[in-house]
């Protein structure tokens, strides 16, 4: 007769090579899954061209027209500084370390344009990702950028902050306009004062 026995060698390993087919498929379909949520999560958001109106619902989060998340530290004079002690005040968040070559080459320039609108309600609030105390204040003292609000805590305190804002690279620059929402984020470079000045007003 033509049937097979279910213990026949050759049926199991023909059952097993569907299984792995199976497995294989799943796991290429997982990987793919991956991958995608990974292009999505690290995707650099657009500026916003329209202000945002005020909405109490807004999701807190790092992304652009989402509410920033508070945060404290202790600043380089030793007081403990929170963001949302800056509501009201468009501020511009800049995370840097004094041995990132690209930050020490767009730090002037984002410098100046903070400077160009301190008196309209604009503040610059640093945090260092340097390793320790004396190498952020070393490299302030040097340019003679003191007048910023520089923060740093620890290397852990700040690496904390850093994560909280999905910030995978410096320099990277954040506005956050008066009312709390992120209307900005990625490279220092892409700042201009028009834009700047489009917040403020």
């Amino acid at each position: 007769m033509g049937t097979t026995d279910p213990g026949d060698p050759t049926k199991r390993q023909d059952a097993r090579k569907r299984n792995r087919k199976w497995l294989c498929a799943i796991a290429v379909l997982a990987v793919a899954s991956v991958a995608v949520m990974v292009l999505l999560l690290t995707r650099e958001p657009e500026p916003l061209d329209e202000p945002l109106l005020e909405d109490p619902v807004v999701a807190i989060g790092p992304r652009v027209g989402q509410r920033a998340p508070d945060f404290a530290l202790r600043s380089l004079a030793g007081d403990t500084v929170a963001l949302s002690e800056y509501r009201d005040q468009v501020v511009i968040l800049d995370f840097w370390a004094s041995w990132c070559g690209p930050c020490r080459v767009t730090f002037p320039a984002l410098h100046s344009l903070w400077r160009t609108f301190a008196d309209r309600g604009v503040v610059l609030i640093g945090v260092s990702l340097d390793r320790a105390t004396a190498n952020a204040e070393a490299y302030l003292a040097e340019t003679g950028f003191t007048d910023m609000i520089a923060l740093w805590e620890s290397s852990e305190a700040s690496a904390a902050v850093a994560r909280l804002y999905f910030v995978r690279g410096i320099p990277h620059t954040f506005v956050i306009d008066r009312g709390g929402i992120v209307r900005f984020s990625g490279h220092p470079s892409r700042l201009s004062s028009g834009y700047i000045a489009s917040i403020v007003e």
